[in-house]
């Protein structure tokens, strides 16, 4: 009983010293160095990295709290340079009814095998719940669904999302309203193949961006995916434009041609 008291007379002691401070000199020091402070600290925050190649796709990153759409050809192969990029730091990663995802791929492109955890398609009735669930503990949690999200179920899985600072990435457009962004594939062509011979060396595909999160004026990027040494690259100007060059070339032809 002597100890507890003690105890509690030095505690009050402590209190009785603290109220003769100048309180209000303290907290105006604390605010201020908390306006210097949190604005940093939240951008980082806010954001998941990714790969140097998307940059230009996505500028700000992955924003934390935000749901993606990826589709098009080649768009699993989009969706894990996402997953790689994020994971770039210490985020972990999880994927739900993925069944297309190649493994050796993923971890090809960077995707670090011991974050990543891949979970069959559950039971229909689960599928939200299982989603939720994994919405509170990975940074990213990839879908695709096998059947049309309820409008209901996507508006709390979203706010899960929100609530939890995670990425949702859907990978089956099976989704009732639109993403924060979307992350198309198209105009997929494969270089290194001739009449008949040759071997598949690259693809030049063309990123529409869109959405209403940091993208609300939609563009298009030009992307190797994958580039000739197999990673991702960005389409260099000499090779964005060269199509338009051979086409200026072969237009005094086509003149001659037509007269």
């Amino acid at each position: 009983m002597g100890a507890g008291t003690g105890a509690g007379a030095r505690v009050g002691q402590h209190t009785r010293l603290r109220s003769d401070t100048d309180r209000t000199l303290a907290l105006d020091a604390l605010g201020e160095t908390a306006q210097r402070v949190a604005p940093l600290t939240l951008a980082a925050a806010r954001r998941l990295d990714v790969l140097p190649a998307l940059a230009a796709v996505l500028p700000e990153g992955l924003q934390r709290g935000s749901t993606v759409a990826v589709s098009g050809v080649g768009s699993l192969t989009l969706a894990m340079a996402l997953m790689a990029g994020a994971m770039r730091g210490d985020a972990w990663v999880a994927t739900v009814g993925c069944d297309d995802l190649c493994l050796a791929a993923a971890e090809g492109i960077g995707v670090p095998m011991h974050r990543l955890v891949t979970v069959t398609r559950p039971e229909r009735g689960m599928w939200t719940t299982v989603v939720a669930a994994l919405l509170d503990s990975f940074e990213v949690v990839a879908v695709a669904p096998v059947a049309r999200v309820s409008l209901g179920d996507a508006r709390r899985l979203r706010s899960r999302a929100r609530e939890r600072g995670s990425v949702l990435i859907d990978l089956a457009g099976m989704w009732p309203e639109a993403h924060d962004v979307s992350l198309r594939v198209t105009d997929a062509q494969w270089h290194g193949l001739g009449q008949g011979h040759g071997v598949l060396e690259a693809r030049h595909v063309t990123i529409e961006v869109a959405g209403r999160r940091g993208a609300t004026r939609p563009r298009v990027v030009p992307l190797w995916l994958p580039g000739p040494d197999g990673a991702l690259a960005p389409i260099e100007p000499a090779h964005a434009g060269a199509d338009i060059d051979a086409l200026v070339e072969a237009v005094p032809d086509l003149l001659r041609t037509v007269g």
